[in-house]
Formats: structure tokens, C-alpha cells, sequence
């Protein structure tokens, strides 16, 4: 990751979060075509008493402009008292991949920092757009940073995928368990074991999208297989398991689980 600059805004006030800490971490863009982060420091210490943020992220450097341990005043009066604000900087899009790395390197950071669970755009305790927080929280209209991510070929479900990487995955069964479920499906579904690919494959898909990998890696094999309709009955198991987490499983033979009565 690279270095962040400290370069604060002066006199700005310092109010408390919501149960003294942030809950979540809102990720915008900054809709200047042209600005560089330079040019938005500049400016957010001109016009802080309109708006501000924490920090600033492009593709040379991060900059915090305001300390993090107290509220800024980036998307409204709903959401600010819980959360951490950071700015993507367009620079006319010069090298945006890195832009793209450090913005999401800087809400990783801070998400491990303050116990901020990696929970994208589902919940208010986890990373959440500022479009998410003007449909589900109110208090602000804003739409950020859907339209910049789009026009540089991203996704929200891409944005997701890469938070969760970056992360360190989203395994809700543990690795071991993952190479087992992985196992069993190829060897009872279709009576072959996985190759050292097919592994690799499907151990990078649970790593991006944890235990709901585990109902698409069983419905992947074709209906027509034999061995499905004998074994369809795991794809229930593989359902339940979605929202539970690794303390309520106990293995059952090899690599079966259940929830714990």
C-alpha cells in the first residue's frame, strides 16, 4: 500500500462518532474531471464549512485531510456520525488502476483498523457507497462513484470482489473445509476427483465470495449427471450453510456439514 500523506484541514471541528468509534466507511468520487489531489486539498480547505471528508486517495498519493478519530461532514447528517469518508480523485482518469488500488487499499486499512467487517453495500456496519447511503439512509442525494467506476469498466459487484480481496478473502468455512466441500463435490457429484486447476479455480472463488461459492460449485454440475439427482439433496446443505458461520458447523462423515443441534 502506499504511504499516506497527512496534510489537514485547519480548524475544522472534531465531533465524536456514534459509540465513539467509526461503523462504517463511505466511498466516493470526487466528479472533477480535471482536479488533481493536490487541487482537492486546496479546495476541501477553502470550502470545509460546505463539505468535507477524511481522506483523499489518487494515483500517486493518499492524503488524510481530516483526522479520523472524529466525524466529518461528507453524506449527510444520517451517515456521518458512523462514518470514515474517502475520496477517489479522477485526475482525467490518468492511471486510474493505481487511483482504483489506493482507494480501496485506504478503506481496507482503516476497515481493519476500527473492526469494520468487510460487508459491502448490505448493511450500515461495513463499506458502503455514497449512492448506498442516499437510498438506504438519507439525508443526502448523491450517486457517487457509480458513473466513474462504470466509465473505467467497473462493476459494483466488481468493487465488491476486490474490497473482499484485498480484504483477505471472505471465508466463512476455513480453508480446510473449503478444500474439502471442494473434494466431495467432485468426488460424489462427479465421481472424479478435482485437478490441481479445478482447485485453484474454485479456491479463488470462495476466497471472493465465501460460502455462496459452495451452492454454485454444486449447481455447476449439469442436471443431466447421474450422481446429481442422487446427491441434490446437499445442495439444501450447501444453502443452509450461507449465513452461518464456521462455530456452527460440525463435520459429519468426511466433508459434510450441518448446523449444530
Amino acid at each position: 500500500m502506499i504511504g499516506i500523506t497527512r496534510d489537514r484541514i485547519p480548524g475544522i471541528p472534531q465531533s465524536n462518532y456514534v459509540g465513539g468509534k467509526p461503523s462504517m466507511i463511505i466511498l466516493h468520487e470526487t466528479a472533477n474531471q480535471s482536479s488533481t489531489i493536490d487541487n482537492e486539498v486546496a479546495y476541501v480547505k477553502r470550502t470545509w464549512d460546505d463539505a468535507f471528508y477524511h481522506y483523499l486517495a489518487s494515483w500517486n498519493k493518499v492524503v488524510e485531510v481530516a483526522d479520523p478519530s472524529y466525524i466529518a461532514w461528507g453524506a449527510g447528517p444520517a451517515a456521518n456520525p458512523y462514518a470514515i469518508h474517502i475520496e477517489l480523485v479522477r485526475d482525467n482518469g490518468k492511471n486510474f488502476g493505481d487511483a482504483y488500488s489506493n482507494w480501496l487499499d485506504t478503506a481496507v486499512m482503516l476497515a481493519k483498523q476500527y473492526g469494520i467487517p468487510c460487508k459491502f453495500n448490505s448493511q450500515q456496519n461495513g463499506i458502503v457507497t455514497h449512492h448506498w447511503v442516499s437510498d438506504n439512509m438519507g439525508g443526502t442525494d448523491h450517486i457517487d462513484p457509480d458513473s466513474w467506476l462504470a466509465a473505467n469498466g467497473i462493476t459494483l459487484e466488481k468493487l465488491e470482489a476486490d474490497l473482499i480481496n484485498k480484504y483477505g478473502g471472505a471465508y466463512d468455512m476455513n480453508p480446510g473445509q473449503v478444500d474439502e466441500f471442494i473434494s466431495w463435490s467432485y468426488n460424489q457429484i462427479a465421481a472424479k476427483a478435482p485437478t490441481d486447476a479445478e482447485f485453484k479455480f474454485h479456491r479463488q472463488q470462495f476466497s471472493q465470495q465465501g460460502d455462496k461459492w459452495a451452492v454454485e460449485l454444486v449447481k455447476g454440475f449439469k442436471d443431466d449427471n447421474v450422481a446429481w439427482k442422487k446427491y441434490k439433496s446437499q445442495l439444501d446443505t450447501a444453502n443452509a450453510a450461507l449465513s452461518l458461520k464456521p462455530s456452527q458447523f460440525e463435520p459429519v462423515t468426511e466433508t459434510v456439514y450441518k448446523k449444530k443441534a
